[in-house]
């Protein structure tokens, strides 16, 4: 198990156990990963390998009490890209497919127009399951 792997798999554990220790109840799980130039190509190269495994260590699923991911990139105030939604991201190959394919917006940093965006377009809207626990997991330098 490499670096990653490992760290992914003590992550996915502390959010699974402090939001559903039971084990009962499905989470939605949005990651906001940053892609403000300030982070650099190698780390936004590192920012996807970890998204991916952690969605992974996740265990995605398209059932009803199944884990689902969504992704999104943020950068500048109007750049916010939807990568996956939680009704797509039903399994880790889905989640590391649509990872693998983003492109690296080298914005400025707007956070808070980030997870403005997931609460309206991931978790709004439809796209979060009542009786879903939802997660959001931000990545930024």
């Amino acid at each position: 198990m490499g670096a990653v792997d490992a760290i992914s798999a003590r992550v996915a554990a502390a959010v699974l156990a402090a939001v559903a220790p039971d084990g009962d109840q499905p989470l939605d799980v949005a990651f906001l990963v940053d892609g403000s130039g300030s982070v650099g190509t190698a780390g936004f190269a590192l920012s996807q390998t970890f998204v991916a495994e952690l969605a992974a260590a996740f265990a995605p699923g398209a059932g009803d009490a199944d884990n689902r991911v969504g992704v999104v990139q943020y950068s500048s105030e109007s750049a916010q890209t939807l990568e996956i939604a939680l009704a797509d991201g039903v399994s880790s190959y889905a989640v590391s497919q649509a990872v693998a394919a983003m492109s690296f917006h080298n914005g400025a940093t707007y956070t808070d127009t980030g997870i403005d965006y997931v609460q309206a377009h991931v978790f709004g809207g439809g796209g979060a399951r009542d009786g879903a626990a939802r997660v959001l997991i931000v990545l930024t330098d």
